[in-house]
């Protein structure tokens, strides 16, 4: 997988990170630079168009078989 961060992610997209969910843990308000790892959960918050663009932001990033829409 690619480098993913919240700041490359939330820059494109223009959505706003809640939570980041790890396993049993869970990263509030998340910082720019947290990097995002495989099989973290996003929780985020967005209008339906900007929505569409994080989803298909982050499947050309980390792949489609990984991203639950």
């Amino acid at each position: 997988m690619g480098e993913v961060t919240v700041r490359s992610t939330l820059v494109l997209i223009l959505t706003a990170a809640l939570a980041v969910v790890r396993g049993d843990d869970s990263f509030t308000g998340p910082s720019a630079e947290f990097r995002v790892e495989t099989g973290d959960t996003l929780v985020l918050v967005a209008g339906h168009a900007a929505m569409d663009v994080a989803f298909e932001y982050l499947e050309t990033r980390v792949g489609r078989e990984t991203v639950t829409r």
